[in-house]
């Protein structure tokens, strides 16, 4: 998949998985999760699997002070993002 539909998808399913909760699901534009989804496509790039994604993405949790989503729920995301990038 190219970068940049890698990016495009990457920040759907961040916008669906929508962590802090802002997200306009008919907005599929929405860029609040720009920068995770930039950062995730790279990891994807880079050959990263779904246990790397996830590590990534309890950091960006771990940042915005969240901590109240199950490690199964993270783990799904992961695994979701990762399908992508085949």
């Amino acid at each position: 998949m190219k970068y940049e539909n890698l990016i495009v998808e990457c920040r759907r399913q961040w916008n669906r998985f929508d962590p802090i909760g802002v997200i306009d699901a008919a907005d599929e534009t929405d860029d609040e999760y720009h920068s995770y989804a930039t950062r995730t496509a790279k990891l994807l790039m880079q050959g990263a699997d779904a246990r790397k994604v996830a590590d990534y993405v309890r950091k960006v949790l771990h940042s915005l002070g969240i901590s109240e989503i199950p490690e199964e729920e993270i783990l799904a995301f992961a695994r979701q993002l990762a399908r992508h990038s085949a």
